[in-house]
């Protein structure tokens, strides 16, 4: 069929976003990396394969960005638990929900690239790409 399972992503919005960060533990035998908008992780979901410490791409959109979670906390939050555990995670603020830039998607397609399945060594060691907006961090 022609795929490349270094390259098997998991990526979401809000709801998907949730479900995009515990698909990340779940199938971390086989993900290679995710990138969750508005998302985070809910409670302490089991890694399916704790040796592969997957890249994320994690944004929200402002302050003001929550359907009954808060998404800069839930993704700051999951971000903290991912560097914790010696992932490489970005975590970028996209603006508020009316002033979206494609530059945010941009770059996550880019991330995702970047970041096939065991990727060695981490391809942003140097510095996130000149691409991403200046509001994400590593």
């Amino acid at each position: 069929m022609g795929i490349d399972y270094r390259r098997i992503h998991a990526t979401g919005f809000h709801a998907g976003a949730l479900q995009c960060g515990q698909t990340g533990h779940a199938r971390s035998g086989y993900i290679a990396s995710v990138a969750c908008f508005s998302g985070g992780q809910l409670g302490s979901p089991k890694m399916q394969d704790p040796g592969n410490k997957y890249p994320a791409f994690l944004s929200y959109y402002g302050p003001d960005d929550w359907f009954m979670v808060w998404f800069k906390t839930t993704q700051t939050e999951f971000k903290a638990r991912l560097d914790e555990a010696g992932h490489f995670a970005v975590l970028c603020d996209a603006g508020s929900v009316g002033n979206i830039s494609s530059n945010i998607y941009l770059a996550a397609w880019q991330f995702l690239k970047d970041h096939p399945f065991g990727v060695d060594p981490e391809p942003y060691t140097g510095g996130l790409p000149d691409t991403f907006p200046d509001s994400c961090s590593h």
